[in-house]
């Protein structure tokens, strides 16, 4: 298990910054501004787009907890009944998101993801020898998040019409157990990179079409857990895009 501090966000900065320093350094010039791309321009300065598609959230660790009451023993030890380990299941989810971009390397994107899926919980260690046993629930959680992200234009491809890129942001989780049971909050933070490709071209009189596939760690902090601390988990995606 893996607990969030400071070094993550310092992680994520550096990879925003390590972006925009990528073309100076590979050059030792100023950047040039790309060439007409055949087919279209993601992220283009001044301009918005919107992107809506899914993603799929990889399994969780979410810790191991105990049932524990008062010993009669002279060393106060607590009894143990049994260890319950949780685990989030792998799951979909839906993603959206509105960017605007500052520059033509630098966008803030504002996202919300939503999935659905199962927790299960493990019972093992039982003080009467009782057979191990998984108990499952369904549980609906919610990111709502705040993105920077950096295109790499010196790795673009197809004429500038595909652009990887490298992102990272911070958010807040809400998860809603089954039949509203309980509700826990908490942040998330992630960081990670992807691609945009323009399939057309997007003057002042048009929208522009394109497609992202990306890739994501994400690091939550105070949500739903079994113990004191939860894994970090990925994602991988794909959004249809539209620019404008």
């Amino acid at each position: 298990m893996i607990r969030l501090d400071s070094a993550l966000r310092k992680s994520a900065l550096a990879l925003i910054a390590l972006a925009l320093s990528c073309p100076a350094i590979a050059t030792g010039e100023e950047p040039q501004a790309p060439s007409s791309p055949a087919g279209g321009e993601p992220g283009r300065g001044r301009s918005f787009e919107i992107a809506v598609g899914a993603e799929f959230l990889t399994p969780q660790g979410l810790g191991t907890g105990a049932a524990t009451m008062t010993s009669n023993n002279q060393s106060g030890t607590p009894y143990k009944y049994f260890a319950v380990t949780g685990t989030r299941a792998a799951a979909p989810a839906f993603r959206g998101r509105l960017g605007y971009n500052l520059t033509s390397m630098l966008t803030v994107e504002g996202g919300i993801v939503v999935s659905r899926g199962n927790v299960e919980g493990a019972v093992s260690a039982d003080a009467e020898s009782v057979s191990p046993l998984t108990v499952t629930e369904r549980m609906t959680q919610y990111f709502v998040d705040l993105s920077v992200l950096a295109h790499l234009r010196r790795m673009a491809f197809s004429a500038g019409a595909g652009v990887p890129f490298l992102e990272a942001g911070v958010g807040y989780l809400r998860q809603v157990h089954q039949d509203n049971a309980a509700i826990n909050t908490g942040q998330i933070l992630h960081f990670g990179g992807g691609v945009t490709y323009m399939f057309s071209s997007r003057p002042a009189s048009r929208l522009g079409l394109g497609f992202r596939a990306d890739a994501r760690i994400y690091a939550p902090r105070k949500g739903y857990t079994f113990g004191s601390s939860q894994q970090i988990f990925g994602a991988v995606g794909g959004s249809l895009v539209v620019a404008f």
